[in-house]
This record gives structure tokens, sequence and C-alpha cells, in this order.
């Protein structure tokens, strides 16, 4: 905290309905005012645990409150959320584990993904249409054989599939969220995974099937993914006009 860092930054304004009206994608120095955590987040969300910061707890309400509506609008135009989960690792002062625990998404972690997937659309959007040369994430749909194949394994645990509408990402969402809270969650959702074809980079611009995106990139993490760090080179040079060494 209140460390000046030197930043690309995509700026967006959103209307009531979570919709991006006008955005501009610019070098900032931005100075975090405080280090917080998920569980931290989570606590206050849940059950209202004092930030002791009413202007910050303000912020992280309406933060959420977008989220939420951004969450929506995903899951209208497409977008299938698979159930997975990540361990934590407990360590003391000397970076030894102590224990192993399992971390669950919650509306923090949503909070975060929401703000970044955004960034992410509104960065490829804007070098899309700007018609500059851009790198995409890009996702295709899912190869008709494997799904199919899938789905039959799904239909013999007894859930109802559809095979009419193969690649239509509706009738998968539905099926995501009948299994979510069963005991073949796991097996279902892994077995749709496995499905889908792998997401890549690539120069020419296509839709993200699985995030049901028109555009996406990735622009948000350059310290640790090197393809983002390439994207902001490209916006430093062709966007904000400067030769880079």
């Amino acid at each position: 905290p209140h460390e000046l860092k030197l930043t690309l930054s995509c700026m967006m304004v959103l209307d009531e309905n979570a919709k991006v009206i006008s955005y501009d994608i610019q070098k900032t120095f931005i100075e975090s005012k405080r280090r917080m955590t998920y569980d931290e987040v989570n606590q206050f969300f849940k059950t209202n645990k004092s930030l002791h910061d009413s202007a910050l707890e303000h912020m992280l309400i309406q933060m959420n409150e977008l989220s939420q509506k951004l969450k929506v609008i995903r899951k209208q135009r497409g977008e299938i959320e698979f159930e997975s989960s990540e361990l934590g690792f407990i360590v003391d002062d000397k970076g030894r584990v102590l224990d192993v625990y399992e971390r669950k998404t919650d509306e923090a972690e949503e909070l975060i993904e929401s703000m970044m997937l955004i960034a992410n659309e509104t960065v490829a959007f804007h070098m899309y249409h700007a018609e500059l040369p851009g790198i995409y994430r890009i996702h295709e749909k899912p190869d008709t054989t494997k799904l199919r194949l899938a789905l039959q394994t799904v239909a013999k645990l007894g859930f109802p599939v559809n095979m009419k509408q193969l690649g239509n990402p509706k009738p998968l969402q539905m099926l995501t969220k009948n299994t979510q809270d069963t005991p073949y969650s796991y097996i279902v959702h892994m077995a749709l995974l496995r499905a889908m074809q792998k997401a890549k980079y690539s120069e020419q611009q296509s839709p993200h099937y699985g995030l049901g995106a028109r555009y996406y990139s990735h622009f948000t993490s350059p310290i640790r993914r090197y393809p983002d760090l390439i994207l902001h080179r490209m916006i430093h040079r062709l966007v904000l006009g400067e030769s880079i060494s």
C-alpha cells in the first residue's frame, strides 16, 4: 500500500445497466490505499463485518452491485460457468506449509473477475475497431463429436440432455446449473469441460465461446502472463504512439 505504481489503465464509464458507454486507455500512476484479502472482503459482504472505512465499504458495495450485473449479462449472452476449485496454503513466517484447504469462489473473487473481464473485452474491442494489430484470446465452439459423447455420458447419469442444439451454450448452461449441487457435479462438469476446445491466442479476432464474448484479449496481468505484456507494448506503440526500445 501507498507505493506509486506505473500502470497502463483501461478506464471505463458504465451506465446503470452495466453497459460500457465510454472508455479511455492511458498510461497512469496508481497508489493502492490498502492491501485487502478475498477473505476480508467476503466477510464484509456476508456478515457485514466492518472494514473501519465507510468510504471503502460504500465503494465495495457499489462494485459488488456492478459485478453482479456484469455476471447476469455474461450469462444472458451465453457464458458457461464450470465448477472449479483452487487449493489454498497456510504457511508460517519461514514459508513452510502448515495446512492445505480448498478455496471456494465467492463474491469478492467474482468482483475482481468481473472487473478484469470487462477490461479485457474493452481493450480487445478497441484494437479491433481501431483496425490495429492485436493479440486476442479466442475460444472456438466445441467439437460436436466430443460434445455428443460427453452428453451421452451425462444422460447415463440420469440427467436430461439436449442433443438437438449441439454447440448452443444455453442447454449447456442449464446442465451445469442443474447438476451443480448434486453428487455428480464434478463428473458432469469435467465431462463437458473436456469436450470444449482449448482456448488459444491469435492475431485474428474471433469470439470466445466459453465467456460468450464477441471480443476478448488478455490485458490485465502483464507481470505474470507474457501475452498481456505483448499487448501492452502494442498499445504503447500503436494506441499511444510511443516508440518502444
